[in-house]
């Protein structure tokens, strides 16, 4: 994983079609993937001495992965599903590319889209996207 670039780390979005293809995002110029446990507390007092220590413990509760970035806006193809998707809350197959670790495949909901720029600046956006249910890994 060491050779992995930060611009190889892709979010990838299908297009419906059968069998379907995925074209990449164009214009992110940094990217997050991540990849979150939360903790349940399964602490349980000692029923033989309820009046000893409590140690903590724990399993784990929902798991989420998200993707977000940010870079140059464009009107790519997918620029364009991507807008829409927001606006009409679809749901989109997509897949992350992690260069040297392998790819996270399931369907995305948008969560946000955000666009700027300064008045002699390039047009710039973000966007963040979580998975929803089950989220597939290929390792490479």
């Amino acid at each position: 994983m060491a050779d992995g670039k930060g611009r190889l780390i892709l979010l990838k979005l299908g297009n419906g079609a059968d069998p379907e293809v995925f074209e990449n995002i164009a214009g992110i110029k940094t990217r997050n993937l991540s990849i979150n446990n939360s903790l349940v507390d399964a602490t349980v007092p000692d029923s033989d001495d309820p009046g000893s220590i409590v140690y903590s413990s724990s399993v784990h509760g929902i798991q989420s992965v998200s993707f977000s970035g940010s870079g140059l806006s464009d009107d790519s193809a997918t620029s364009k599903q991507l807008n829409t998707a927001c606006l009409e809350q679809n749901r989109i197959n997509a897949k992350t590319i992690v260069p040297g670790l392998g790819e996270y495949a399931g369907v995305i909901l948008i969560e946000s889209i955000e666009f700027s720029g300064e008045v002699e600046g390039e047009a710039e956006f973000s966007i963040s996207v979580k998975f929803t249910g089950k989220v597939t890994f290929t390792a490479e």
